[in-house]
């Protein structure tokens, strides 16, 4: 199946309100009836082609909604603590994850390990939130300054990117089977970030794009699969893109487009595609009609249900 630019589905916070806006195919971006959050959402498509939404409530809200409604007009429900994914700080990361979803977030006010919970794997929409915890260090917790990002591959192996806490602005990743027990922990090669990474799996592999962590550059480097090493010669700069916030990564077949918000003082939102996955093959930057965000998109793409015969 061919990029259809077309199938690019964006959403992002406003600047000065909390609205949620979409856009298709990197066109208008209108407001979505009803859907509001205080951070950057996180949306995906899954497996059997249902779109989904996570993200922190408005305002000092603290508590995370979700919603599978077609055009997220309304949230289906809302995660609580103790039977599903239930407060941040931040801004959640979720990825299609077997037949359903994988989320991963940072906990609330001092709470700086993160959070994990599982979409569609039991009777229950959510599953119990679980910290993510490093086997190979005695199961200690995952501790970050910012919201973690995490990608899964067709096996149901989980990767998952953070920045450190406190003021150790390295990423670091590990990987997991199930969600919440991660292991290979291992840092990310050159890299820095002031704010919570993008991680996305694309043409067999893993692709890592992030802020700068003194600098408003954004970087990518790749992992080429799940049980291979960081390949620290692909770290590049993303060429002249600069961003305030963190980006966003989606796949879209054969064709990788990043979306993110413009330097300190720009808030329209911009892409680029590359065909190839390499860090260094981004195309001119665009700007997003009628888009502007006080902290950064979110997006997926979109793949029609195959017909029924």
């Amino acid at each position: 199946m061919s990029f259809q630019p077309s199938n690019v589905m964006l959403y992002w916070r406003g600047i000065d309100d909390e609205a949620v806006y979409q856009s298709l195919g990197f066109g208008l971006g209108y407001a979505l009836p009803q859907a509001t959050t205080s951070t950057r959402p996180a949306v995906t498509q899954l497996a059997n082609y249902t779109e989904i939404m996570v993200c922190r409530g408005p305002a000092d809200a603290d508590g995370m909604y979700w919603s599978i409604n077609k055009d997220f007009t309304a949230t289906a429900g809302q995660a609580g603590w103790g039977d599903g994914p239930g407060a941040t700080s931040w801004t959640p990361s979720i990825t299609p994850w077997k037949q359903g979803a994988a989320l991963a977030w940072i906990g609330v006010g001092n709470d700086n390990r993160i959070w994990t919970s599982n979409y569609g794997m039991g009777g229950n929409p959510w599953s119990a939130q679980a910290l993510a915890a490093l086997t190979q260090h005695n199961n200690e917790p995952i501790t970050t300054a910012s919201s973690p990002a995490i990608a899964s591959d067709p096996d149901g192996n989980i990767l998952m990117v953070w920045r450190g806490p406190g003021d150790d602005d390295g990423l670091y990743s590990a990987t997991s089977t199930d969600g919440r027990n991660f292991t290979n922990f291992t840092p990310v090669p050159n890299s820095a970030s002031s704010i919570e990474p993008t991680l996305v799996y694309f043409a067999n592999g893993f692709v890592l794009a992030f802020k700068g962590g003194q600098d408003t550059g954004i970087y990518s480097i790749v992992k080429p699969d799940i049980t291979t090493a960081w390949n620290s010669a692909s770290f590049s700069s993303c060429g002249s893109k600069g961003t305030s916030h963190g980006p966003c990564l989606i796949a879209a077949d054969e064709m990788l487009v990043m979306a993110w918000k413009g330097i300190p003082g720009d808030n329209n939102l911009y892409y680029a595609t590359n065909a190839t996955g390499s860090p260094y093959s981004w195309s001119n930057q665009s700007v997003i009609q009628n888009s502007g965000s006080s902290v950064g998109p979110a997006g997926f793409y979109y793949r029609t249900a195959p017909p029924v015969l």
